[in-house]
């Protein structure tokens, strides 16, 4: 669906990448659009050049692959020396707060904000953190994680914010392939109609 929206708001040409098949089958039946082309990857390895796009976007991704660090390496190597990135991910500290209870058994690999930021600086020189506080969990007194109810939900829950990241829900990572890019403020008119 993501790649469907990104289309659907003017990027010319959107790649939706999966190593499911059967997800990528759903998703051309279901989030079709002219401007959206799906492409199976086998493991990590992204089966395109060096410096082939201008914009990678991984949202909810990052926290099922085994190898965080060699993830982000592939999505520096195929992008521009202007690109930019945008790896969204569930906070560990708010998502599972109980070590021995992970809600989501295919999350091998959450992080926290500092993990996440120190992760990102590794791979990209240059990063910025964002977060979006959601407030749409619950920890439940077992320890586990359980969803407000509908009533609780406010929009402005779900503004994406610069401060207090350690308690947003969902930590947004810019990763710039360049040292003297710039933080935009919304998607590169480049990659627009």
């Amino acid at each position: 669906y993501g790649a469907h929206y990104l289309a659907s708001y003017g990027a010319r040409r959107v790649v939706a990448a999966d190593v499911e098949q059967a997800a990528l089958g759903y998703a051309r039946a279901t989030y079709s659009h002219p401007c959206v082309h799906f492409q199976h990857c086998e493991g990590q390895r992204l089966p395109y050049a060096d410096a082939s796009f201008e914009f990678v976007f991984s949202s909810q991704v990052i926290e099922h692959v085994p190898d965080s660090r060699a993830f982000l390496r592939e999505i520096r190597r195929v992008l521009r020396p202007q690109g930019a990135c945008l790896i969204v991910t569930p906070n560990k500290e708010l998502f599972s707060p109980v070590p021995a209870k992970v809600p989501n058994e295919f999350h091998i690999n959450e992080m926290n904000l500092e993990q996440f930021e120190s992760l990102g600086r590794g791979v990209f020189p240059q990063v910025r953190l964002v977060g979006i506080p959601q407030n749409c969990l619950r920890i439940r007194p077992d320890g586990g994680v359980g969803f407000k109810p509908r009533e609780e939900l406010r929009l402005e829950d779900y503004q994406v914010q610069i401060h207090d990241l350690a308690h947003c829900e969902n930590l947004l990572l810019w990763g710039f392939r360049d040292s003297e890019a710039e933080f935009p403020a919304t998607l590169p008119e480049s990659l627009t109609r």
